[in-house]
């Protein structure tokens, strides 16, 4: 997926202006781009809207100016974006007692072992680990950033490079849940 370049991110003032239709349209990428597994987990597959919104979005809250900080920001959300054979998502850990949240987030530091994928893109399971040049800590957090990649991706990039949407899946140790994302 493409990443967000410099010149598509507006200004603070201006993105105010124009904030409205922009998170409408965001939020509704994202209720397409969702899919809650079990009673705790939701996973939110990005797109270049939803990059590009949360960008805006840092970008308006910390009234962030400097080039530095703006490209920083960029940077550190493409990371979101996944490159050809592999599928990005945000995984968010919902539980509203911080002490029945932090209990189950200490037992659950294995929990990647038990997260994949079906991807349209390979036959069987992509299991799911950090993207690029990040590992996981020993601590697991209510809010991560992780990627599938195919086994197989390489190989059958340029001859799926069309199905860019179809079905997945997300199983894990109490739940399953299948979508339908678009692009």
């Amino acid at each position: 997926m493409k990443p967000i370049e410099r010149s598509e991110i507006l200004d603070y003032v201006t993105y105010g202006e124009q904030r409205e239709a922009i998170r409408a349209a965001a939020l509704q990428a994202k209720s397409e781009r969702r899919i809650l597994v079990g009673e705790h987990f939701t996973f939110l597959f990005e797109n270049r809207e939803t990059v590009r919104y949360q960008i805006q979005e840092m970008v308006r809250v910390e009234r962030i100016v400097k080039e530095d900080d703006i490209e920083h920001e960029i940077k550190t959300y493409n990371e979101l974006l996944h490159p050809a054979g592999t599928l990005g998502c945000t995984l968010m850990i919902a539980i509203d007692d911080e002490a029945e949240r932090n209990e189950k987030l200490r037992a659950w530091l294995g929990l990647n072992d038990h997260i994949y994928a079906t991807l349209p893109m390979a036959p069987g399971k992509a299991h799911v680990g950090p993207p690029a040049g990040r590992g996981f800590t020993a601590v697991i957090c209510a809010v991560r950033h992780v990627r599938a990649r195919s086994r197989s991706a390489s190989r059958n990039r340029n001859r799926n490079a069309r199905n860019r949407s179809g079905n997945r899946a997300i199983s894990g140790p109490k739940g399953r849940a299948h979508a339908r994302l678009r692009r």
